[in-house]
């Protein structure tokens, strides 16, 4: 179909594309036979350091396409959820709706009237994906007691003269919830936008 089709519902995807600037929460890079992997922020005593940002340069994806629908019907189907497969070249989870606009037209089709809805979705690009990433660290550490139960109790530290005193700043832990006493210090991810089929509501560019 060509962008000149009478019927307005048989048009193709127009496509547009910007970048878009944010802040995030700064973490180093290290490069590994060839890849490029996330690495946690350490001074020279191998504490966590945090608090920097950074910013983060994003890919933008604006479709537009005729709808017989109202594009409300999208908005919870869509809006604040990522891709669940390949899509518009990237892999699943990377492409988040940002938002989904729409205006209702009407063109005259031969000797019909046709209503429509000229709707444009927004699409925010991150190669790495939208997961969330924590340090794994803190105050307390999970202990098993001799009857199996489990309980939190306070990270130890030594103090000046050697004693072992309860910690002021957070420790690295096992992913068991002990305290991890090396300076290695290990992210958990958790997904935190829903994703939806993309592909089923638009095409996307190859």
């Amino acid at each position: 179909m060509s962008v000149a089709d009478p019927n307005p519902l048989l048009r193709p995807e127009v496509y547009s594309f910007r970048t878009s600037s944010t802040t995030v929460e700064a973490a180093a890079k290290r490069r590994t036979a060839g890849q490029w992997f996330r690495q946690i922020i350490y001074n020279s005593a191998y504490d966590v350091v945090t608090g920097y940002k950074m910013r983060s340069v994003e890919p933008v994806l604006s479709i537009s396409k005729n709808l017989a629908v109202s594009p409300i019907v999208l908005f919870d189907t869509l809006v604040n959820k990522t891709n669940d497969s390949p899509w518009a070249g990237g892999a699943g989870l990377t492409w988040l709706c940002t938002s989904i606009s729409g205006e209702q037209k009407t063109e005259l089709v031969g000797t019909e009237v046709v209503t429509y809805w000229e709707v444009t979705a927004s699409f925010s690009y991150r190669s790495g994906g939208w997961e969330l990433y924590v340090k794994d660290i803190g105050l307390n550490e999970r202990v098993q007691l001799p009857n199996g139960a489990f309980e939190k109790r306070r990270c130890k530290v030594f103090d000046e003269d050697g004693n072992k005193v309860a910690a002021t700043i957070a420790q690295p832990l096992n992913a068991d919830g002990t305290q991890r006493f090396t300076n290695v210090v290990d992210e958990k991810s958790y997904t935190i936008y829903e994703y939806a089929d993309f592909s089923a509501y638009f095409t996307g560019p190859s």
